[in-house]
């Protein structure tokens, strides 16, 4: 006998045949790489950190017939209380410096992060490896600016390695990881919501300086090989 069930509908991205194919591409293209390959990658992304916590639903334990307790409730405040969009990249040495991209991220802002925080980021990993910058290969997704003609320019010139990144593909992007996992400290590491924007990002610098290469080299192991 079948027993039917309520629920929500699951979300999943909408992929063309196009992209389906980028995608078995770029498959078979790294399906031999290992460990090594992997941690030669600079792996960049942007994301919201809201100062109320996600945007989606959260979950709490109870015990049933007990009222809440304090920290199982989630205040809400009009507007969303503010965020911070801010960019980063990761490497297998070390999480890279962390910027406050502002409120629009466009094509001119990203090339800025890119001269100033990938290229600091970039000699630290340097220091670190004791490699050249052509060993490394930086990751983006397609995202139009950062595909723009400009930032591509800027890219070649400097002798980057770009990786070829199929569209539609976050769940790949080792630093996805990361920030999830700064998003889940932040909101655990403390007793009360940030009072305002710049004590929000304060808090972001603390808690992302202080996670370690050991987490990063665990999301990197992560990658298919």
């Amino acid at each position: 006998m079948l027993v039917w069930s309520h629920l929500s509908s699951q979300k999943k991205p909408l992929i063309n045949e196009r992209n389906r194919k980028r995608r078995l591409q770029w498959a078979l293209q790294h399906i031999d790489w290992r460990v090594n390959d992997w941690m030669n990658v600079i792996w960049s992304d942007e994301t919201k950190i809201n100062r109320f916590g996600s945007d989606g639903k959260s979950y709490v334990w109870k015990v049933p017939g007990k009222p809440l307790k304090k920290h199982q409730v989630r205040e809400t405040v009009k507007h969303g209380g503010g965020c911070k969009m801010v960019w980063s990249c990761i490497n297998w040495y070390d999480p890279g410096y962390i910027v406050d991209v502002g409120k629009c991220m466009t094509k001119d802002v990203y090339l800025e992060v890119l001269q100033d925080d990938l290229i600091k980021s970039l000699a630290w990993y340097m220091e670190e490896s004791g490699e050249s910058t052509n060993q490394f290969i930086f990751m983006q997704n397609n995202d139009p600016k950062h595909t723009a003609k400009v930032v591509s320019k800027w890219l070649n010139e400097q002798g980057f390695h770009v990786m070829e990144w199929p569209s539609q593909l976050p769940d790949l992007n080792t630093i996805e990881n990361m920030w999830q996992l700064l998003k889940k400290r932040l909101f655990r590491s403390y007793d009360c919501p940030p009072c305002g924007i710049h004590e929000l990002w304060d808090r972001i610098g603390h808690t992302w300086y202080q996670i370690t290469a050991e987490k990063c080299q665990k999301f990197i192991k992560s990658m298919p090989i």
